[in-house]
């Protein structure tokens, strides 16, 4: 099961993004994030230098996390929640395994300190909540049952 346009998932990937963002972006602003920038700006000035603008890291995240939204929506809807988990473990995997050493932060961040993991999985976390609660809300407004 898979909501029947790509333009509808988009449009309910670009919301969850949205949402996500309006909330993660503010924490990390404010300082209370234990995190001083958001790790997709850490990425983007690692590959162009760290003149780069952090609304341009920030965007990067936004079409990033969008992307993997909408693949969500279009194709992996039929069962949100174990889904949503499945997404959000296999992308925070891909941060913390391979973008993470990247920008020198080493293998989970352990390269910045051992208390990196737990900041770069809550939002993760987060992610997955939100796009599991959409996802069900999606499948009931369409009438779907499970698979």
């Amino acid at each position: 099961m898979h909501t029947n346009s790509l333009g509808k998932s988009f449009g309910i990937a670009f919301l969850v993004t949205f949402i996500i963002t309006a909330i993660i972006l503010p924490l990390v602003l404010s300082g209370v994030a234990p995190i001083q920038q958001p790790f997709a700006v850490t990425f983007v000035r690692s590959l162009f230098g760290d003149t780069v603008p952090m609304p341009v890291g920030v965007a990067f995240h936004f079409v990033w996390v969008l992307f993997w939204s909408t693949l969500f929506f279009r194709y992996w809807v039929a069962n949100p929640i174990r889904n949503a988990i499945s997404l959000a473990g296999c992308l925070w995997l891909i941060q913390v395994l391979v973008f993470a050493p990247l920008v020198g932060w080493g293998v989970l961040g352990l390269g910045v300190a051992p208390g990196v993991v737990l900041p770069t999985l809550l939002p993760h976390t987060l992610f997955a909540v939100i796009l599991a609660v959409a996802g069900v809300t999606v499948r009931r407004g369409s009438g779907a049952t499970r698979e």
